[in-house]
């Protein structure tokens, strides 16, 4: 679903199409059983490249936020436009 939902916001008419939802699952399913092929080991060559490509995306997402803000005074200095823990935790757990 993780893998479905992405592909429905970077390019929402191949996620329309009729069976794109079985083929992500079974595409999951095949990185899953190649992991289990392979070992554990093999998840240290995915560590090599995802610790590298995480810093770069958090940098370009700052200099989004940035951008989007103004400035940092601006983004840092914004009041949170929640008032209660219950809003804030609505946001990353829907119900």
């Amino acid at each position: 679903m993780a893998i479905h939902s992405m592909l429905s916001v970077v390019w929402p008419s191949l996620a329309a199409m009729d069976g794109v939802r079985w083929t992500c699952f079974l595409g999951f399913w095949l990185l899953n059983m190649a992991v289990v092929w392979r070992g554990v080991e093999s998840i240290r060559h995915l560590q090599a490249f995802g610790a590298p490509f995480m810093f770069l995306m958090a940098a370009a997402l700052l200099i989004w936020v940035r951008m989007k803000a103004g400035s940092f005074g601006a983004m840092l200095s914004t009041p949170s436009q929640f008032h209660s823990t219950g809003q804030f935790s609505t946001s990353f757990c829907p119900r």
